[in-house]
């Protein structure tokens, strides 16, 4: 008991519904805020002439078919992921189900259930969705945290008509919070749309905790760990979530969808770091 009480640990909180509701809320309308402010920068929509050359080769009905049989494909139940995961001396993994769960637009239909299986996901629907579950961490000494979402991201787009005045963007994001709101939060822009010719689309899948976005002067930007310092007597939230804005410009022949499957938060403890 003695050499327990001497040892940092990092745990997770427990907490009533009406202290977790309070962190999500506050969190939740940070990044919709956010989303939405992205929604309103996104580029103005073209002038376009009644032209042949931007008409679309379908007719509605064959547009919409082609729309249902690619849906129905992406919505393919697939086999469970398997994960390889080295556990190095220290490290916590705090698993299903988790503490939270929250989504706005078309996230709703992915988020019903995210707290207990891990499950985001977002389709494009006229303004902004996300999915996210968070889970709420405490320690008993002062510590410095590096703390990653384990699991997998996919992400699709197609356009089975010619969308120039189509906008669709994506990605994922990371952050923490505490009892006076936001620590951190980090996001990643995995596609941009500004008009799709007809037939076109792209994909991504991969490991959550590998994602990175775009190629800064010091190449990728990862998304996580996400890095901060816990003390004792504070309950810190860490939230991951899928998000996407959509601008349909008058057509329907676009589709996207970004989904997540968050099975296990890791964190890695260490002593706090005094520069100076």
């Amino acid at each position: 008991m003695a050499e327990d009480q001497g040892r940092v640990r990092v745990q997770r909180a427990l907490r009533s519904a009406d202290e977790i509701d309070k962190h999500s809320k506050a969190f939740r309308e940070t990044v919709f805020a956010d989303l939405k402010a992205r929604h309103a920068k996104l580029e103005a929509p073209f002038d376009l002439a009644a032209a042949s050359s931007t008409a679309s080769l379908l007719k509605p009905e064959d547009r919409d078919r082609y729309l249902r049989n690619w849906r129905e494909e992406a919505s393919v139940l697939r086999g469970p992921t398997l994960y390889n995961i080295t556990v190095a001396p220290g490290d916590r993994y705090f698993g299903l189900p988790f503490d939270d769960e929250w989504s706005e637009g078309s996230g709703n239909i992915g988020s019903l259930t995210a707290k207990t299986d891990g499950e985001l996901l977002t389709m494009n629907t006229d303004g902004f969705s996300s999915s996210g579950v968070g889970v709420f961490l405490e320690t008993n000494s002062p510590v410095s945290v590096a703390v990653t979402a384990i699991g997998t991201h996919n992400w699709n787009w197609v356009s089975v008509t010619n969308n120039w005045n189509v906008r669709s963007q994506g990605g994922g994001g990371v952050g923490v919070t505490d009892e006076n709101g936001e620590i951190f939060r980090r996001e990643t822009m995995l596609w941009n749309v500004v008009g799709a010719s007809q037939f076109t689309g792209n994909q991504w899948s991969g490991a959550l905790e590998n994602e990175a976005s775009g190629s800064g002067p010091f190449g990728p930007v990862s998304l996580q760990p996400l890095y901060f310092d816990m003390y004792p007597g504070k309950t810190y939230a860490f939230w991951v979530w899928v998000w996407q804005i959509f601008q349909p410009g008058g057509d329907n022949g676009f589709l996207a969808f970004n989904s997540g499957a968050v099975k296990f938060i890791r964190v890695e403890a260490g002593p706090i770091k005094v520069i100076g």
